[in-house]
């Protein structure tokens, strides 16, 4: 698939360039979370920051959309991506499933049974994690579909007024993808309520994004088989998101190829909302760290009230480091899958 996809496209530089950007939003990342980290005490700045990202990832996602809908060979092509973009996931999930059981089964010492509630470990987890499945579970759902919706109106418009979106060019993604990395990093590196919390986990639990990163990679290459024309750095990239679309599909775009953008977009979309409306289906086939594992990036926030509903309170804190690192992650991520062959 990609092999016919210009990404000149999207970001005309040249390949040397590209990769160049991708070490620029790798350093970028780290820096905004130190910077962020430096200034915790400084809420509004925070607060502000991770509103940001909403916008920003909004913006991004509509001018790849118009980018994608301006080129006919790909929007021909979108057809295939909800089927690819679902065997891709439903592999992925499996794999991160098996995972997060041999994580709960070896690495946790069988530990991975859903315990009971204890009031002690509802004391202990902050009001914010314990929300209600059902309290703004219709409003999540939309929150992410949201993202899918304005990247198809990008499509509409760029497919069918191309004349009038040619202001539109791949130039202004490069400069959002720095503004996003800047914002992300900050956001999440001056949680500081959030950091707290971490301290006193034990050590096994720091493993479990490994586990993640490993179960989603090997889930992946079983969907290879199943469509000829997509490659081994295709279905890597598309599972290094981890659920986080918005970020991981527009460096897709800028570095590589629309089409796969495209598919990891509605991949990951899938991965989050699946684990948000199965995650008591996942604790069964994989035990209490499955639906943490599934959610990836995005167990730290969207997902993290039916985590909990699912499990138990007292997994919050595990959770919450577990979508942190992911986060913080998948850049890097991408980044080494664009070096596959």
């Amino acid at each position: 698939m990609a092999k016919v996809v210009n990404v000149g496209v999207f970001l005309p530089l040249h390949k040397g360039l590209r990769y160049m950007v991708t070490i620029i939003l790798l350093v970028l990342m780290l820096l905004s979370g130190a910077f962020g980290f430096l200034m915790r005490k400084q809420r509004p700045l925070i607060r502000i920051a991770g509103q940001t990202i909403t916008y920003v990832v909004y913006v991004l996602l509509l001018v790849m959309g118009v980018v994608l809908g301006k080129n006919d060979e790909l929007f021909a092509k979108l057809p295939s991506v909800g089927l690819q973009s679902l065997v891709i996931t439903v592999f992925a999930l499996a794999g991160t499933i098996l995972f997060a059981w041999l994580f709960g089964r070896y690495v946790m010492g069988g530990r991975g049974r859903k315990p009971e509630p204890s009031a002690a470990a509802s004391s202990e987890t902050p009001e914010a994690l314990s929300t209600p499945q059902g309290e703004g579970g219709m409003k999540k759902i939309l929150g992410s579909l949201s993202f899918l919706g304005i990247f198809l109106v990008g499509v509409v418009l760029g497919h069918f007024f191309a004349e009038h979106v040619t202001f539109i060019t791949g130039d202004i993604i490069e400069w959002l993808l720095y503004a996003l990395m800047i914002c992300v990093g900050t956001s999440t590196g001056g949680e500081e309520e959030t950091l707290r919390s971490l301290r006193g986990m034990g050590v096994r639990p720091l493993l479990l994004p490994i586990f993640t990163v490993v179960g989603t990679a090997l889930g992946v290459l079983l969907a290879l088989p199943f469509f000829s024309d997509l490659t081994l750095k295709d279905v890597q990239l598309v599972g290094a998101g981890y659920a986080y679309y918005s970020l991981s599909s527009v460096i897709i775009s800028a570095e590589y190829s629309e089409l796969i953008a495209a598919v990891a977009l509605v991949s990951n979309i899938i991965r989050e909302l699946s684990t948000i409306m199965l995650a008591p289906l996942y604790v069964r086939l994989g035990g209490v760290y499955a639906p943490i594992c599934t959610a990836g990036a995005t167990s730290m926030d969207t997902v993290l009230p039916f985590i909990l509903r699912a499990t138990s309170p007292q997994y919050a804190v595990v959770s919450v480091y577990h979508g942190i690192v992911l986060t913080f992650f998948v850049p890097f991520a991408v980044a080494f899958a664009l070096l596959l062959p």
